[in-house]
This record gives structure tokens, C-alpha cells and sequence, in this order.
């Protein structure tokens, strides 16, 4: 489990320090030290148990030369001396605002709970850093399974105009950026784009540590301090937020936000990253086309299950995602399509081939052959993007918009309507878009010269019959269309899958669930019976899982007294919460040796032993919630304290 605190010193390819540091404190007890973060050079600020990050230029700083004389002042300026520079600089954070284009510990957060490391970018697109892919799985690895990830979105106004957002890899700028367009109490404008250039990152143990102290009076006394991400959670009422953005629980139906009354956020899963982005702060120099007007609340989650049955391990290995897109323009659209986009780069991107399942809603990307070489090696995994739940679709449109066999069903919705994928390379029919109306061709399966794709061979016969899913076959199958049956050679893969169309008028909202999920039998080499149908069976159980809203979480958060069937109910303890030492209370007449076990909140046993006095030292323990198990062969009582 880790602390705040501990996302700085995590991953030590994310943050990088020169050989001398140099250490100074001001006149408040902050800690000020120098160092790289994500390939920025800057400074870190930590302050008790919460840190900063300010990016420097080394135009204005120098701060890449070892060995730097660095100083606060009383005033709070910082002073240093580059070693191999005549030349003294001064640097006021008081006047320092973050880049939006830059990559920090805020604007970059690490979706970890399970055996996925995804990374989310404030700024719209996710699964990478900017430079570098960001989805590890296994977790620890040092493999990774995507390269980045991002949303491509576009309709058509009431003159017939398109309207586009789309972002890849930002070579030539930007179609998103963070924050809300409305319901802020300040002008839209770069300054409250930058006040939400970040992501907010909540695990669910510590709402439940937040909701415990809450009701024990340590929120309001003062010796339980809110988190961070949830104190400054961008919900109404809270900060410069006027209206409906950040879910929360509403403890006192006040109707606005704040923890101090016990209110919370509302997350999905085990943990969530929750961000907010839009396609209206600039030109869009990326797509090159008009904008939309659109705000995006986007929330990224994960379940964990330790010790899952292997059939249900998929859980361990699947991101959720959770986009909902509110029109806050005056436009009435037509045709709008959703897409989502994805350079996956599964291990070694070099032997990489794709394809799609329309039965499932699935888009994914498999090795050419038995063998990724250097990352996932023999026997390699699947990666698949699928849609959970998509768009709800017109009434009456005549069209099978969820693919079920049924036109015009109540309450349809649609599903993955397009699969496309492009090579990486330039001025060809399938190759990288340029310029808007390429954007949209690709979500329409239509090539850049104009062409539909058709079905078979490289989907580029005229004389075959029109389809809108590239690779429709099922991977090492003897018949169907897949990249096998034109012995393509496996290379670099870039693919899209989009949904739609509807219409989407001013002030409509639309939401689209998805997941990544990760799929390996490292056992047996891959054929129908073997990874074809692990994968098939992860996909389905995901799909159950999230219908029914039925994940196998093994967390258990609901614990407390009063909830536990006690065997003994002659044991309590006390102070609760406690400093460094808890004191058992147990029937006078029971004079038995007692052992306990003491357990987190994600069931990991941090301290056990025997009790042969009435007190348990907990100096070590960190300050959260706590599981004491205590007892003897007659029986067991599960009791919660708090370690303050």
C-alpha cells in the first residue's frame, strides 16, 4: 500500500536525481530539493506529508550541472549557483504556474491497484508519458502491452460542417486540454485550464479510513487529516466549482461538497483516476478541425483480487474506463462517432498483428507468431480494447445500432460500429491521418482516398463487398478474414474502433464504457484451444461482470464491529484510535495466552504475534486503519482500530 508521499520515490525511471543533492529549508519547515521528474528538470517542495513539483528551464535555472549551490531565503526565494556557470539565479515559486504541455506528478498518475500500471494524462490521452508507453502489465514487469491511447470524436453541424477532436501522439500540437468549459465560477479561460491540469487519483480503503474517522469525530477534531485529492475534489460547492462536476456522496443533503460534513467522493472500483478535459481552449492543431464545444469527465478504474481462481484472474489484468461527453455548445449535431484509438505496442511492436470480434465488441492486437521476441516471449498475450457499454442510440432510426440482430429495441445502444486499423508511415490510402476529413474517414471505415473498405484480402478490392470491421476472422482459424489469410507481415499496428452514429444536440450528454483487457496463457502456444479461448472466456466474464455489476473484488471494506460475527465477545480494546499502544480488555477470568494478527485494509498482514501482557505496541504501524485479530483455539474477535 502506498502513501501520497510514496507516488514521488515510486518509479525510479520517473524520477531521476543527480549525483550531490542539495538540501534547504525556509523559514515554514519546507523541505526544498532539486531533480528530474518524467525527463523535466525541477524542484521538489515537500511540505509534512504532502510535496510539489516546479519545472525550471535550463535556460533560466541551469539546474542540469551537478554539483549546485542552492539556498532559500527568509522572503522564500530560491538562490543557487550552477557549478560550471558564472552566473547566481533567483526563482519565485509564489509567481510559478505549470505548464500545460508538461508532464508532472499532478497532470500524470499511475492507475496501480491490480497487475496493471496504466498511465492517465490530465490532457485527454492516456498510456504513455509523453515520450514513453505507460501500460506495464504484470505490473513490475518492465513490459508493455500499449503505447498510448486516445479519443477521437466528430459530428457534423446544422450547415453540414464537421467538427472534430482527435489526438495521437501531439507531433503537431493539441485537440484537448484540461478542465471544464461551464459550471465554474471564474471565465473559461488558461487559467482555470491550468487549475485543473491534473488528475485525481482516490483508492477506495481510503474512503472507507476517511468514512471510519469521520464517524469516530477525527475529521472535525482535527487529528485525522482529509487527503488531499479528496479535500480539493472537484465537486460542486468546493473550490471555484459552481456546479454538477466531480461525483460525491452527499453525507448531509446539503447539496455541496465538503468533508468536513462527512462528504466523499464517488469512485468506481478498488481505485480511480477521475479527470476532466475539453476541445475548446485553442485551435486545434492536431486535427485541424472546427471544435466541438464538448467537456469530457472521465474516469479511469481497476478492481483487484488476490489469490483469484486463474479463470477469473482476468479481473487482475483489465482497466475500466468511463467517458461521459456533455455538448456545451449551441450546435445541434448529426452523425456523431465516438473513437477510440490505440497504439498498441504488445511487447516487442515490431510482430504485432490485429483484428476485431464483433460478436464481443472487440478490438485487439496478437503477435504474428509464437514468439515476442525480448518482452513477452514465447506463448505471448493478447491485448484487447472493448466497449461495455455504448452510446444510447436514436429511437427510431432504423438501424441495428448494438449489432444484436434487432432494429429499434427500447433503450439501444451502440456497440463498436467501426474497426479500422492504418500503418505507421505517410502519403499513402492507410497510413497516418492528415487533417480532419481524415479523422473522420477512418471512423467511418473509409480510406484516406475516399474508398470504403472491403471485406477481404487488404481491404482495398473494389470488387469485394463493403464492410465496416477490418480482420473480422477469428485468429488462427482455417477460414475467415484475419492477417493471416493475406500473409501480411506483422509490424507496427495503429487501430481504431468507433462508435455511432447519433445525434447529439446542445446540452445532450453521452456516455461510452470501455475496458483494456489483458489476456496470457504463458503455458501453451497459441492456437483456438488455448489462447483464442482465454481470451473469449476473459472477455465474456468481463462483460458479465460489469452487467451485473458483479465484480469479484477481494477487498474487504466493510468490516468493522459491529459487522463481525465474534466468537469470543469478551475482548475490546482500547484508546481507539491509539498513538502507539493498544490496550486489550478481556474477561477477568480468562487467563489464556491470546495471539493476534493485525491486517490492513487490503488484508495484508503487517504485524502478528503473541499477547502476554494487556498491550500491543503499533509505534511502527503507518496512520490508517487497521484489522486486529485476536483470540485463541476457543475462538476469535475481529476488532477496528485506527492508528492516529
Amino acid at each position: 500500500m502506498k502513501s501520497f508521499q510514496d507516488d514521488l520515490f515510486y518509479h525510479e525511471t520517473d524520477i531521476i536525481y543527480p549525483r550531490q543533492v542539495n538540501f534547504s529549508k525556509d523559514g515554514n519547515g519546507k523541505v526544498y530539493f532539486r531533480g528530474n521528474m518524467y525527463l523535466n528538470q525541477g524542484i521538489f517542495v515537500v511540505d509534512g506529508g504532502a510535496f510539489d513539483y516546479f519545472i525550471v528551464p535550463n535556460i533560466n535555472f541551469g539546474i542540469q550541472s551537478q554539483g549546485m549551490i542552492f539556498e532559500v531565503d527568509n522572503l522564500n526565494l530560491i538562490w543557487s549557483i550552477a557549478k560550471y556557470r558564472f552566473y547566481m539565479y533567483s526563482f519565485d515559486i509564489t509567481n510559478y504556474t505549470i505548464p500545460l504541455e508538461a508532464i508532472n506528478y499532478k497532470s500524470f498518475r499511475e492507475l496501480d491497484v491490480n497487475d496493471v500500471a496504466a498511465g492517465i494524462n490530465a490532457g485527454g490521452d492516456m498510456h504513455w508519458d509523453l515520450s514513453n508507453a505507460k501500460y506495464e502489465v504484470p505490473k513490475g514487469s518492465g513490459k508493455n502491452s500499449v503505447f498510448t491511447s486516445a479519443l477521437w470524436i466528430g459530428a457534423l453541424d446544422q450547415a453540414g460542417q464537421l467538427h472534430l477532436s482527435a489526438q495521437t501522439y501531439r507531433q503537431t500540437g493539441d485537440d484537448f486540454w484540461p478542465g471544464p468549459i461551464d459550471e465554474i465560477a471564474v471565465p473559461f479561460d488558461s487559467a482555470s485550464t491550468i487549475a485543473f491540469n491534473r488528475v485525481w487519483k482516490i483508492d477506495k480503503w481510503k474512503i472507507e479510513e476517511f468514512k471510519t474517522n469521520f464517524l469516530l469525530g477525527n475529521v472535525t477534531n482535527g487529528t485525522y487529516g482529509v487527503p488531499e485529492e479528496m479535500s480539493s475534489w472537484p465537486a460542486k460547492g468546493n473550490g471555484i466549482v459552481s456546479g454538477n462536476l466531480a461525483p460525491f456522496v452527499d453525507f448531509n443533503a446539503n447539496g455541496f461538497y465538503n468533508p468536513m460534513d462527512g462528504d466523499y467522493p464517488e469512485i468506481k472500483g478498488d481505485q480511480m483516476i477521475y479527470r476532466i478535459f475539453n476541445d475548446s481552449l485553442a485551435d486545434h492543431s492536431n486535427s485541424s478541425g472546427l471544435k466541438l464545444g464538448i467537456e469530457i469527465h472521465a474516469s479511469a478504474y481497476s478492481f483487484y483480487c488476490q489469490g483469484t481462481a486463474d479463470t477469473n484472474n482476468v479481473i487482475n489484468r483489465t482497466t475500466f474506463y468511463n467517458y461521459t461527453i456533455i455538448n456545451r455548445s449551441q450546435n445541434n449535431y448529426d452523425s456523431l462517432f465516438v473513437g477510440l484509438w490505440c497504439d498498441m505496442d504488445l511487447g516487442n511492436a515490431s510482430d504485432d498483428y490485429v483484428g476485431c470480434d464483433t460478436t464481443l465488441a472487440t478490438g485487439f492486437t496478437y503477435n504474428g507468431d509464437n514468439d515476442d521476441e525480448m518482452v513477452y516471449g514465447l506463448n505471448p498475450p493478447i491485448q484487447n480494447v472493448k466497449i461495455l457499454k455504448g452510446i444510447l442510440a436514436d429511437p427510431g432510426d432504423g438501424i441495428d445500432n448494438d449489432l444484436d440482430g434487432t432494429i429499434d429495441e427500447p433503450s439501444e445502444r451502440t456497440t463498436m460500429n467501426h474497426f479500422m486499423y492504418y500503418n505507421n508511415a505517410a502519403g499513402g490510402a492507410s497510413t497516418n491521418p492528415n487533417g480532419a476529413n481524415d479523422y473522420w474517414n477512418y471512423m467511418q471505415s473509409i480510406w484516406l482516398d475516399g474508398q470504403h473498405l472491403t471485406y477481404g484480402g487488404d481491404g482495398r478490392d473494389p470488387l469485394n463487398p463493403p464492410t465496416n470491421f477490418f480482420y473480422s476472422g477469428t485468429p488462427y482459424a482455417a477460414t475467415g478474414w484475419t492477417e493471416a489469410s493475406p500473409a501480411n507481415i506483422p509490424e507496427d499496428r495503429r487501430f481504431l474502433m468507433s462508435s455511432g452514429p447519433v445525434t447529439f444536440n446542445a446540452g445532450d450528454t453521452a456516455t461510452i464504457d470501455f475496458a483494456y483487457i489483458f489476456t496470457w496463457d504463458s503455458l501453451n502456444a497459441n492456437g483456438l484451444t488455448t489462447s483464442i479461448a482465454k481470451n473469449i472466456q476473459g472477455l465474456q466474464l468481463v462483460q458479465n461482470w460489469f452487467d451485473n455489476n458483479s465484480f469479484p473484488s477481494c477487498i474487504n471494506y466493510t468490516v468493522n464491529v459491529l459487522e463481525i460475527n465474534s466468537n469470543l465477545n469478551t475482548i475490546s480494546i482500547f484508546p481507539n484510535p491509539a498513538a502507539n499502544r493498544l490496550f486489550v480488555n478481556r474477561n477477568a477470568d480468562d487467563l489464556s495466552t491470546l495471539n493476534f494478527v493485525i491486517y490492513d485494509l487490503l488484508g495484508a498482514e503487517v504485524k502478528a504475534g503473541k499477547l502476554f501482557s494487556d498491550e500491543i505496541n503499533i509505534e511502527e504501524l503507518a496512520k490508517q486503519m487497521y484489522i486486529l485479530k485476536i483470540g485463541n483455539e476457543k475462538g476469535y474477535d475481529y476488532l477496528r482500530f485506527v492508528k492516529m
